[in-house]
């Protein structure tokens, strides 16, 4: 099974191929405005590399949040016309869950964080055994205040790695409340990589799990900016 990641959730995204026996291609992108201009043109390029080509690809996994709402919006748009196209399956992935995959089988609790601003982060926590590819969830995705955070870090189990993009401005705070058993991981090591989305997502696809390319959309864990502002001036 050739399965293609796509990952558009945050700046730092892109496209891989991966088969049972591992990664075939990788293509990272460095986006700071839009990944329409970019993201078929990556996927192109890597396919050739590759010397494969879209009827190649047995399913589709695509990151669906939570992260940014232009990018996430792109990589499922992208993901389900492909999937609806080539007649193959779609398997979305947790954003926080595939930034953990990075710290798999270590033996360590990740704390895979993605800032939210204003003191909040998408946060989670996944406690790996040793060689455990999957992990147990010790805490459930949220929106939560670093503050909040913080004093939860104590009740997490084992020893906790802070990692993804929101660890570069909040990991050393969090790593403060378990100073002993905690680290932080460098940004270059923190990325949602688009092998971990296609690796997540060969994993449902090959236990008989897909989504509904109709009803499938990207997980926000909050309203838009644009629904923010549109509720306070409304009073609502």
């Amino acid at each position: 099974m050739v399965v293609l990641g796509i990952d558009t959730s945050g700046p730092t995204g892109g496209v891989a191929l991966v088969s049972e026996s591992g990664v075939i291609a990788e293509c990272i992108l460095d986006v700071r405005r839009t990944y329409s201009e970019h993201l078929m043109t990556a996927l192109d390029f890597m396919l050739r590399e590759a010397s494969l080509c879209l009827d190649d690809i047995d399913g589709i996994s695509v990151s669906r949040g939570p992260g940014s709402y232009t990018g996430l919006r792109m990589g499922v748009t992208v993901g389900k016309t492909l999937c609806y196209c080539l007649g193959i399956p779609l398997a979305g992935v947790s954003t926080l869950r595939a930034i953990a995959q990075e710290v798999a089988g270590l033996g360590v609790t990740a704390v895979p964080l993605i800032d939210a601003r204003r003191g909040r982060v998408y946060a989670s926590a996944i406690a790996f055994g040793h060689g455990e590819a999957s992990g147990t969830e010790a805490m459930s995705e949220a929106l939560i205040e670093v503050s909040e955070l913080k004093r939860l870090v104590a009740s997490l189990p084992g020893r906790l790695c802070f990692l993804g993009p929101g660890a570069t401005r909040h990991g050393e705070e969090l790593k403060s409340s378990a100073p002993e058993r905690s680290f932080v991981l460098p940004a270059d090591q923190s990325l949602c990589r688009p092998s971990h989305v296609a690796r997540l997502g060969t994993l449902r696809l090959a236990s008989g799990e897909s989504d509904d390319l109709f009803e499938f959309e990207p997980v926000y864990l909050r309203a838009s900016e644009a629904e923010v502002k549109w509720s306070e001036s409304h009073g609502s």
